[in-house]
């Protein structure tokens, strides 16, 4: 395999770029399932695509499970590597993204839960340099910007890991709930309850 993957420690602080391939473009106007394809087909710069596409947000994601970046970045390696050792076994995938953040949310808690160090992550780390989600918007809008991420941060520190992870998924990855409860390997059920007790513990923090 000419690809090699980048072993990265942190964050990369640049977009995901868009990768050309041979006389084509594999950038984000080609459908998740035709991309998927040739990944299957064992088109190395398709696979490069959806590696340096997804690295940041299964990255963040990872961190959600277990507050160790080594770890995580691991568990990333491993992911990927066993993806491509496998392509020609893989199913269909029609959203890439929701397929990997499952795939990652197994491979991190289960080593966790093996190092033992599965825990809460600081909510600084966690928000640092991220968009804020509509959520966000929704619950401060009356305040000024700053004092609004600083009330965020404090709000969503209070809440348990079960709690932290769905607002990440609806709210920053913008995943409906029948795919949350798929990556979260419960069903749909389970995350709307999941959901009303968060926002009610939200709504409660902030007097709404």
């Amino acid at each position: 395999m000419a690809f090699s993957l980048r072993r990265k420690s942190s964050i990369p602080d640049r977009e995901p770029r868009e990768i050309p391939g041979k006389g084509e473009a594999l950038g984000q106007n080609q459908s998740d399932a035709a991309l998927w394809q040739k990944f299957r087909e064992g088109n190395e710069t398709a696979f490069a695509a959806i590696y340096d596409r997804n690295f940041n947000i299964l990255f963040r994601y990872g961190l959600k499970q277990v507050r160790d970046r080594e770890l995580v970045g691991d568990a990333i390696q491993d992911l990927f590597v066993e993806l491509w050792e496998t392509r020609d076994r893989l199913g269909e995938v029609r959203n890439i993204t929701n397929y990997l953040l499952t795939c990652i949310r197994r491979k991190v808690v289960a080593r966790a839960i093996k190092a033992g160090k599965r825990s809460l992550v600081p909510v600084n780390e966690l928000l640092e340099e991220e968009p804020v989600p509509s959520l966000e918007h929704q619950l401060v809008e009356r305040q000024a910007f700053d004092q609004r991420r600083k009330e965020i941060k404090h709000a969503v520190s209070k809440l348990n890991i079960s709690q932290q992870e769905i607002i990440f998924l609806k709210y920053y990855c913008q995943i409906d709930y029948p795919e949350i409860a798929e990556i979260m390997d419960t069903d749909t059920k389970s995350v709307y309850n999941l959901m009303a007790r968060t926002m009610k513990r939200l709504r409660d923090h902030f007097g709404f």
